[in-house]
């Protein structure tokens, strides 16, 4: 989508939280992404969601951990934290 890509999806959360947390910490892409699916609905489709932004960050993780030892160990909130610092700021879109 020339329009929106590289922004935020317009059906993500943001801005502070009930108690004045900055939210979200790192954003992924979620709209309008090309994903494999189901034989019954022909191997390909393009979907929009969480599961999609879910999967590129999990991806993120990976290579992360692959040039910094795979068997090292680091938590959630340190993982977090890298992904929050190093971000490229995202433009508003509304669509």
């Amino acid at each position: 989508d020339y329009i929106t890509g590289g922004t935020m999806s317009t059906f993500s959360a943001w801005s502070p939280t009930y108690e004045l947390n900055t939210k979200p910490d790192v954003s992924a892409p979620g709209g309008n992404i090309l994903s494999t699916t189901s034989l019954n609905f022909g191997d390909y489709a393009v979907r929009s969601g969480t599961s999609m932004a879910t999967s590129y960050i999990t991806g993120i993780i990976a290579l992360y951990k692959q040039a910094n030892g795979i068997d090292r160990p680091i938590n959630s909130l340190k993982i977090r934290s890298i992904l929050a610092t190093t971000a490229t700021p995202l433009l508003f879109n509304n669509g």
